[in-house]
């Protein structure tokens, strides 16, 4: 079957506009302008949203926290790391270590909580109203969505409160909003 020389001249300007830019636009460049030295080796990494800390994972179970080239904190984490996420908020770091722990760091590397997920976990990402971690399974070659609820403690030391103090529930009204 022979192409209609129109045809053909409009497939070779097609495929000629795909391979060179049109002038007055670049073509994509890439250029390393910076590396860390991370020894021992690095086997994971994430970067906060805002782009000014890199969490690593080394071999030697740390989380090393960097800021440009600085190293800022050094975290051992006990447990051989597989993988690490960072909330889209940048206000909770997640480290997936062996045996399935799921470890939760504030963004400085202190450990807030600590979630047994299951041994064969591999891989997470966060989703990004933040409210679920997904988890990739090795031998289960599944991924399975994980809810995530924050409990915190409200300190009522010296509110006022109306019945007995050591009362099995307790209803706290803020009713000083102005």
């Amino acid at each position: 079957m022979r192409i209609p020389p129109i045809i053909a001249l409009f497939i070779t300007v097609v495929l000629v506009a795909a391979v060179f830019p049109a002038p007055g636009r670049s073509s994509t460049e890439w250029e390393v302008v910076q590396s860390i030295d991370t020894s021992p080796r690095a086997i994971g990494l994430a970067a906060s949203p805002d782009g000014r800390k890199v969490y690593v994972l080394s071999d030697d179970r740390h989380l090393l926290i960097y800021a440009q080239d600085r190293l800022l904190t050094k975290t051992p984490i006990g447990v051989r790391p597989l993988d690490v996420a960072v909330s889209y908020s940048g206000r909770m770091v997640y480290v997936l270590a062996e045996n399935g722990v799921l470890l939760v760091y504030t963004p400085d590397g202190v450990l807030t909580d600590k979630v047994t997920l299951g041994g064969t976990a591999e891989r997470i990402a966060v989703s990004l109203d933040e409210e679920r971690v997904y988890v990739t399974r090795q031998q289960g070659k599944r991924v399975d969505l994980v809810q995530i609820d924050y409990v915190r403690d409200i300190n009522l030391a010296g509110a006022p409160f109306k019945g007995p103090e050591k009362a099995s529930v307790v209803i706290a009204v803020f009713s000083d909003f102005q």
